[in-house]
């Protein structure tokens, strides 16, 4: 970690990704076999927008009047060109994989279905005032700011935020409503969110998936009268790190409605830090609160009701009840009195229950699929004997121009690829170009780089060869830390051994893996750590932290993800991901913080589907159609607003659990501990109730009303 934290300090390498585009050369024709199947319907969106040449810069903003949807070739779009340019309503912005400069962005009052990707904001992107704009994306963005200034921006998604403060300015008028934000890291500035409503057109219903807030050099929140806010998956390092912020807490809130925050991990070790949460708000929730600092006790004035908490100290002023379920002991506490048995009648039992209760708001949707072709089709193994190898031509392409263009066909290979950093390759789209190993004894792609560095694998289909993609050091004496990757739209089918191994580096650091999809392979996605590790910092120790897999896939695999490691890892996620017909799903160890966050576990048919330990979260998750023996494996387990709907058990060994707002048919046998809130757990009518506490195998009913289960965190409206 110490080296990423001192490249965003003092550099911007992190974010400039400036990939070698040397001026392509000749390369010798081939005739790669056509495929058999289709493109994703958002791969076909973006191979048929209006290609504008870096040439023609200066006739960006026509080309958005002109075709609606234009996508750009590698370089920088701003130097030479104009000044700002405007999306309306319907127009989209394809960056180059590489992410190019652009002039400032701005969206129009009133726009709607407005997608900006793969770009870079070192100059902005603003939401204009006046009418709401409403149903955007934002995605796959690095640097600048993203901002509004009395404009009301309501249901828009943003994804992979790279760097990017987020500045709502809503004093005065307009709104930011029901809005989600996946996968956000901001780092080194201050404030990284300045988020600030008006009583006259409320902003509120926002909610983070996941957000890192790195060693912001001042304060680095700053919000105020913003409604109801949800955080699930917060990692936060070092928080006013060169001193030059006012003594905000890191969550500094005011004028709030209610506030969400679950599974929160890190710590404020910066010389003057400060506490993790001082937040005026109605209502207070926190779910798994692992952060810590050197900074002080926490402060808050809302009605708080906080359920398994490390040690770290918070108190509650201004009249407020706080209620604490296992915060450092085993106990369930109202205003500081423990609470060992019914309180049905009392004013205690009221607060709890309002607390327990909160609104019933629209969920977030669940992930659905489109089928996804194979472009070499059922045949592929025999198709490939006797076939041409293309890797000279495909490797030559990397060499000459850093990231390899290929065309619509099925690539045979003989031998690896070699990306080194800052390489890469991008297809013509999942169903359209395929490379295929034309034995199954050697890596298709071989990743080597050292230092912070990113790559490329964008629209491709790699089928068979041992390994897909193998990603490692130059050397074991070389540092690499693969950071900000572009790897998305890429399917993995019939690897020998793993569809992506992580091996013998130092280790992944803050990266996303969109629309990634494993098919028939013993492990899809494998961490393999220095086994010979034994602590403290080193060249090949191979953590993995910060990750998010979003909108991914396993199918048919004996394991989906493998990552057991020795150097702890630090809020992995996989959202809105699907888990179907495999063995194993999830397979953690020595993992702080990971988060399951609404993904789908069908028809898996292990001893287990999740094993994880020391903990994990699981929030709004769906587990359906499963035969395995066991739905979890582990050590201490977060769950809300998900749904176990297969009667098997629940835990494979005993486990300590926080269920909340969630549905459970099978056995909650080997169960010794628990806090139980809001949740239906039909195999046992002695937990079977609001609130709760199983401390030894021994229940203590709380409050004896019937539960009614609905997500509470993963909500917008």
């Amino acid at each position: 970690m110490k080296h990423l934290i001192y490249l965003l300090l003092f550099s911007t390498a992190v974010f400039s990704q400036n990939y070698n585009y040397a001026v392509k050369k000749t390369q010798k024709s081939i005739s790669p076999v056509a495929p058999v199947a289709n493109n994703q319907a958002e791969e076909i969106e973006y191979f048929n927008a209006y290609l504008l040449p870096l040439a023609q810069k200066a006739n960006l903003q026509a080309a958005l009047n002109t075709y609606r949807a234009v996508r750009l070739e590698a370089g920088n779009y701003k130097e030479g060109g104009l000044q700002r340019i405007t999306l309306n309503s319907n127009m989209k912005l394809y960056g180059h994989s590489s992410y190019n400069e652009m002039p400032e962005i701005n969206i129009a009052a009133g726009a709607t279905n407005v997608l900006v990707t793969s770009v870079k904001l070192w100059n902005g992107l603003k939401f204009l005032n006046g009418a709401a704009i409403t149903n955007c994306t934002i995605s796959h963005v690095s640097g600048g700011d993203i901002s509004a200034t009395n404009a009301s921006v309501e249901n828009c998604t943003f994804i992979d935020i790279i760097g990017s403060n987020l500045n709502i300015n809503n004093i005065s008028s307009g709104y930011f409503r029901n809005n989600k934000i996946i996968k956000h890291w901001v780092t080194s500035v201050s404030p990284q969110l300045f988020l600030k409503g008006n009583n006259a057109t409320p902003s509120t219903n926002n909610t983070w998936a996941w957000l890192n807030l790195l060693t912001a050099h001042g304060d680095a929140t700053d919000i105020d009268n913003f409604g109801n806010l949800n955080v699930i998956g917060l990692d936060a390092e070092a928080w006013n790190y060169k001193n030059l912020g006012t003594g905000k807490a890191l969550l500094y809130m005011r004028n709030m409605g209610d506030v969400k925050l679950a599974s929160m991990a890190g710590l404020g070790y910066a010389t003057n830090a400060t506490p993790v949460f001082d937040i005026q708000a109605n209502n207070l929730m926190l779910l798994d609160k692992g952060i810590s600092t050197n900074g002080g006790a926490s402060t808050t004035t809302a009605k708080t009701f906080t359920i398994d908490s490390n040690s770290s100290p918070y108190s509650v002023s201004g009249g407020n009840y706080d209620i604490r379920g296992h915060f450092n002991d085993t106990n369930i506490s109202y205003n500081g009195t423990n609470q060992a048995s019914l309180i049905a009648g009392t004013t205690a039992a009221t607060n709890i229950t309002s607390s327990i209760l909160g609104a019933n708001k629209q969920v977030w949707a669940r992930p659905v699929f489109e089928q996804i072709g194979n472009p070499t089709g059922v045949n592929w193994q025999d198709n490939r004997v006797g076939k041409a190898s293309s890797r000279a031509y495909i490797q030559n392409l990397i060499d000459t121009n850093g990231i390899a263009n290929l065309p619509e066909g099925i690539f045979y290979i003989d031998s690896p690829l070699l990306i080194n950093q800052n390489e890469g390759i991008v297809g013509s789209g999942t169903g359209k170009t395929a490379i295929v190993g034309l034995t199954d004894n050697f890596n298709l792609i071989n990743v080597r780089g050292a230092g912070v560095s990113s790559f490329t694998l964008n629209y491709l289909t790699l089928q068979g060869g041992s390994k897909g993609v193998h990603i490692t050091s130059d050397g074991l004496d070389n540092w690499f830390q693969p950071n900000g990757i572009n790897f998305k739209y890429v399917v993995f089918r019939n690897q020998a051994t793993y569809g992506i191994e992580v091996a013998q580096m130092y280790g992944m650091d803050n990266n996303m893996f969109d629309q990634v999809h494993f098919f028939n392979i013993p492990t899809a996605f494998k961490q393999t750590p220095d086994p010979s590790y034994g602590g403290f910092e080193t060249n090949h120790m191979t953590y993995i932290d910060k990750t998010v897999f979003y909108n991914c896939q396993v199918i048919n695999c004996g394991t989906g993800f493998s990552l057991r490691t020795a150097r702890a890892d630090n809020l992995n996620a996989w959202i809105n991901c699907n888990f179907e017909g495999n063995k194993i799903a999830i397979d953690l160890s020595a993992q702080n913080a990971p988060i399951m966050i609404n993904c789908n576990f069908k028809n898996n048919t292990g001893t287990h589907i999740i094993e994880a330990t020391p903990t994990i979260g699981l929030y709004s998750c769906n587990f359906s159609n499963n035969t395995a023996t066991n739905i979890i494996k582990g050590t201490t387990v977060n769950i809300e607003g998900c749904n176990f709907l297969d009667n098997i058990p629940l835990f494979e060994t005993n486990t300590t659990a926080y269920i909340v707002n969630s549905t459970v048919i099978g056995s909650v046998k080997n169960m010794p501990k628990a806090v139980l809130v809001n949740s239906n757990i039909q195999s046992d009518s002695n937990l079977n109730y609001s609130l709760v506490n199983r401390v030894n195998s021994s229940n203590s009913i709380i409050l004896n009303d019937a539960p009614k289960p609905y997500p509470q965190f993963l909500v917008t409206q």
